[in-house]
């Protein structure tokens, strides 16, 4: 299967329906697909997209999918109907049942013959469509290297539980770990946890939970690691920050997801998280929250193991900045790696910044390493951030510019030839003057 194809075979389809119906549809494909593969109990003939290619809309209809969904739900354990009523609800989008069979040609005709030709496109459609997967406008998807990035950050171990409160598609969720991982997903939107269920379930991670609710609502389950990209400036207003933390536990409303995802992990725990810079830097109570993070309320050392700053232009379709927060809850020091990634980023075609696969391997060496490298990464103690006004921003401690050649004497001689230069103006200046007025 050469992803490259997947645009060409688009272009059957592309117009007749939007590009969000048409991705949705045709993740629902994959999903069909992937029972078909895996030949699991619930799997019936009469739905594989060879089928569905030809009749849906004339002997199959949306409500006999639906029910086909129920039985796949269950066999794969997913609860409360996310998957069928989701895909009822993008059906019932369609008036014209003539455009979802075209989408089902379409990945039909894809010849899709193996679970790794299933991760492919599922991962190419994610990519060449560019979708946010219903976020709203002001939340953005992640890139396919950030979430590698991220992955190789936490470096979850064989086993262990993986949760992800803020879920959006689940592209980071499925290169956090493996088949052999446990994982336990949320996200408050129904449509967009289906996808990241059905990524997931093509891309054979185990779903050991998947529910549709606010994460910012606290929540006994402790984890092993927790992965996530929470929404950025989400305004809360008084009423619902009563109700999501009745007993006033939470510092800033700004930081409440950063604090959920923190208090979801055991004592040993370790999370990366994509957050706002401003959170890093910005005064007031947001600073009491970097207290908090950096250990001084607590008997136990910093939560943060690492600060990764990310160059402007990361995230897709904004300009806004934003930094990896590393923690871990079973360090043994109070000394914070701050790294500053930018060199290790390139610039595509399209303009949109990617990461090599060398640059997430030294800074995957970095990070679990914790090393020094000059104008890359240095270790700083709470007592340095707190003399930098609580800023925990890399840029301020990794210096990507050399100066050590500079020298004060190279400050005076500049200001001197200023100077030499200035009297030379207002010489010539006013023999100019004087010349105009013997005219």
């Amino acid at each position: 299967m050469n992803i490259s194809g997947v645009w060409n075979y688009y272009d059957r389809v592309r117009g007749l329906l939007d590009q969000q119906t048409i991705f949705d549809i045709s993740v629902y494909a994959l999903l069909f697909k992937k029972a078909e593969i895996d030949k699991i109990k619930a799997y019936k003939e009469q739905y594989s997209l060879s089928f569905l290619s030809i009749v849906y809309g004339e002997r199959v209809s949306s409500n006999d999918l639906v029910g086909y969904i129920k039985e796949i739900e269950e066999e794969y354990g997913i609860q409360d109907g996310i998957l069928s009523e989701s895909f009822s609800s993008i059906a019932s989008r369609v008036t014209d049942a003539g455009k979802v069979k075209a989408v089902f040609n379409t990945m039909y005709g894809m010849k899709i013959e193996s679970k790794e030709d299933l991760m492919i496109v599922y991962d190419g459609m994610v990519n060449s469509f560019g979708v946010t997967g219903g976020r709203m406008q002001t939340e953005s998807g992640t890139t396919r290297s950030l979430a590698k990035l991220e992955a190789v950050l936490l470096n979850a171990g064989e086993g262990e539980e993986i949760y992800d409160g803020y879920c959006g598609l689940g592209i980071s969720l499925v290169e956090a770990g493996n088949s052999t991982n446990r994982y336990y997903i949320r996200d408050i939107n129904r449509d967009v946890l289906a996808k990241a269920v059905i990524s997931l379930i093509v891309h054979d991670r185990k779903i050991e939970s998947a529910i549709c609710g606010d994460s910012n609502i606290e929540d006994e389950r402790k984890f092993d690691n927790a992965i996530s990209e929470p929404p950025f400036n989400v305004r809360k207003d008084p009423k619902y920050l009563s109700s999501a933390d009745p007993e006033g536990k939470i510092i800033c409303s700004n930081s409440l997801e950063i604090e959920r995802i923190i208090g979801s992990l055991k004592q040993d725990g370790r999370a990366v998280i994509l957050v706002p810079a401003g959170l890093l830097f910005s005064g007031g109570k947001v600073a009491e929250f970097r207290r908090y993070l950096i250990g001084k309320y607590m008997i136990d050392n910093s939560l943060v193991d690492a600060v990764v700053g990310l160059p402007t232009g990361v995230l897709p379709g904004t300009l806004v900045n934003a930094m990896l927060l590393v923690i871990n809850k079973g360090k043994k020091d109070n000394n914070i790696l701050m790294v500053n990634s930018e060199s290790f980023w390139h610039v595509l075609k399209s303009r949109e910044l990617t990461l090599g696969q060398d640059g997430i391997d030294a800074l995957k060496d970095i990070v679990l390493s914790r090393k020094v490298i000059d104008s890359v990464s240095t270790m700083v103690t709470p007592e340095d951030i707190i003399d930098k006004d609580m800023n925990m921003s890399p840029n301020i401690y990794v210096n990507p510019y050399k100066i050590e050649d500079a020298k004060v004497e190279d400050v005076k001689n500049l200001y001197d030839k200023e100077k030499a230069l200035l009297n030379e103006f207002d010489k010539i200046n006013s023999a100019l003057l004087k010349i105009r007025a013997e005219d």
